[in-house]
């Protein structure tokens, strides 16, 4: 495969302390190898309506950039490793999840399925119009990621990681709001 395009959108439930935060964001995946890339999105959150954070990372294969909308401003990246990492957070995973198993640049990480721990196909499931296999297991990040793949074109057409740490793993130390400020 040598380029790859995408629309989607990434919902986030996340309950942390009692609170419940649903982030919805929508992206655009544009990659040509070995290193051109345009990964745009928008991100709304759903207690504050109407607040929308837009961003984008792109290379012309000389530079990497990383656009921020909330600041109406553009910087220049070091790398494209710097440059994607950089807007994984702000775009909900956009910029990493699909990027590091399709582009040469993150050779230093392991891929994401090597991750997994004794993954299995769990079942069957339709993403749209296609037959998907739900593939899944722990692994060293997360107690659950699943990947819905495909049955015709093997595109990973669904991912889904839940924040619990896997057994044995490191829990989220809890914080005071005064630690918190200070951070």
């Amino acid at each position: 495969m040598e380029s790859y395009k995408a629309d989607g959108t990434i919902t986030s439930d996340i309950e942390c302390i009692g609170a419940k935060v649903a982030t919805q964001t929508s992206f655009s995946i544009l990659l040509k190898k070995p290193n051109l890339y345009l990964i745009s999105w928008t991100q709304n959150n759903m207690p504050m309506a109407g607040m929308a954070q837009s961003g984008a990372v792109w290379s012309d294969g000389t530079q990497p950039y990383v656009f921020m909308g909330m600041m109406n401003a553009y910087s220049r990246m070091s790398s494209d490793e710097m440059a994607l990492g950089s807007a994984t957070g702000i775009s909900g995973g956009a910029a990493f999840t699909i990027p590091s198993l399709f582009l040469p640049v993150f050779k230093d990480q392991p891929s994401p399925f090597s991750r997994l721990s004794d993954p299995k196909i769990e079942t069957m499931e339709k993403v749209g119009d296609d037959e998907c296999y739900v593939i899944s297991g722990s692994s060293s990040i997360s107690k659950r990621e699943a990947y819905w793949v495909s049955k015709t074109s093997f595109l990973i057409k669904k991912y889904s990681r839940s924040l619990e740490p896997p057994e044995g793993g490191v829990a989220m130390p809890e914080m005071t709001d005064e630690q918190l400020e200070e951070a």
